[in-house]
């Protein structure tokens, strides 16, 4: 597997803990390179590029975020996953055999380092169109499976997923249980009917404490708080 080194300067990334799946993308533009993307994200405001991987139409792979680091292109599923972006737009084109054939290769290399039981497209986890209609999803994910299997059966990697699924992302049945850092913003959320239990606790995810803690710090901004 060549994979090029962009060395790209990044700010502050969040190790991943956790890696079962791989999310599949587009750049939605029919030429860009590893710069533009970083480029692109960095104007979002983020620390650099969101994807960890770029492939190109002539096939070549370049590395964009680090392997190791949290992403940013799949909301919900950044902390436990590899983005990896097709230059082009399959709204409007059909891709190469090549890069086809480079993405299936990317694929087979990050499930046989990783316990991957999910290769998904960008629009099964967020709402969005991404990767386009026209992207060979069923040809890459062919492509990928046509090798030996690594002698862990699919529930075997599942387990494993899970128990790392635990430790990186914890459920907090109570507000009691909530880390103190997001507590403040989890009552906020509860007495505002963001949240509501289930009649066995509210159940609420860490990452899911993130996000309403980010919510709420916007809600003191715009003045609703």
């Amino acid at each position: 597997m060549n994979i090029i080194e962009t060395n790209l300067s990044f700010g502050s990334l969040e190790s991943r803990s956790v890696t079962d799946m791989v999310v599949l993308h587009h750049a939605a533009a029919k030429t860009c390179s590893a710069q533009d993307i970083h480029s692109w994200h960095k104007a979002n405001g983020w620390s650099g590029a969101g994807y960890h991987f770029l492939v190109r139409k002539d096939g070549t792979i370049y590395r964009l975020r680090p392997e190791c680091a949290v992403g940013a292109h799949a909301v919900g599923a950044n902390y436990r996953s590899i983005g990896i972006c097709a230059e082009g737009d399959f709204n409007s084109e059909q891709m190469n055999d090549k890069q086809v054939r480079a993405i299936a290769s990317l694929v087979n290399y990050i499930c046989k380092k990783y316990p991957i039981y999910q290769v998904l497209r960008h629009k099964q986890v967020s709402s969005t169109d991404c990767p386009g209609a026209n992207y060979p999803y069923d040809l890459i994910v062919k492509y990928a499976n046509e090798v030996e299997e690594d002698g862990m059966t699919r529930s075997e990697v599942e387990n494993i997923s899970n128990e790392q699924i635990k430790k990186a992302n914890p459920v907090y049945k109570e507000l009691k249980d909530v880390p103190e850092w997001y507590k403040e913003s989890v009552g906020w959320a509860i007495d505002f009917g963001l949240v509501e239990g289930t009649g066995n606790g509210i159940n609420i995810s860490d990452e899911m404490c993130r996000m309403i803690t980010v919510l709420h710090r916007y809600a003191k901004i715009i003045g609703i708080v």
